[in-house]
């Protein structure tokens, strides 16, 4: 077993036979603040990933989007620690809105009106 998971930390993930669809989902928990660094920096990991390298860089449309939720777009270079419960929901959601090849998002928790009245907008 020791040897197997050795050698598993090299492998790819398509390597495990993850199928290329994983990418589309993307799970948005409603407690963020475990999350290191700051959400600017985040949206630059993200666009680290192999799976995400050829998608544009979404920084500035998540920064737009969460400013149409009352997100001010200073919360973006604070520390997910130091962000409210909303405001990290809020930058959370926004970035992972405005991921491109994002398909399906799986929403943890309640959410305020701002947000649930955008996905009624789009749902039309």
């Amino acid at each position: 077993m020791q040897h197997r998971l050795r050698n598993s930390r090299h492998r790819k993930p398509v390597e495990y036979g993850v199928p290329e669809y994983r990418k589309r989902v993307l799970y948005i928990p409603q407690r963020q603040s475990l999350l290191p660094g700051t959400p600017r920096e985040f949206v630059k990991q993200i666009h680290k990933y192999s799976s995400r390298k050829n998608e544009e860089d979404n920084e500035a449309e998540a920064v737009h989007l969460a400013g149409s939720w009352s997100l001010p777009e200073d919360a973006f270079d604070r520390p997910w620690s130091s962000l409210s419960g909303g405001e990290s929901q809020r930058a959370a959601l926004a970035i992972g809105c405005t991921l491109k090849s994002t398909e399906i998002l799986l929403l943890d928790g309640k959410h305020d009106d701002s947000i649930k009245h955008f996905f009624s907008e789009i749902r039309r």
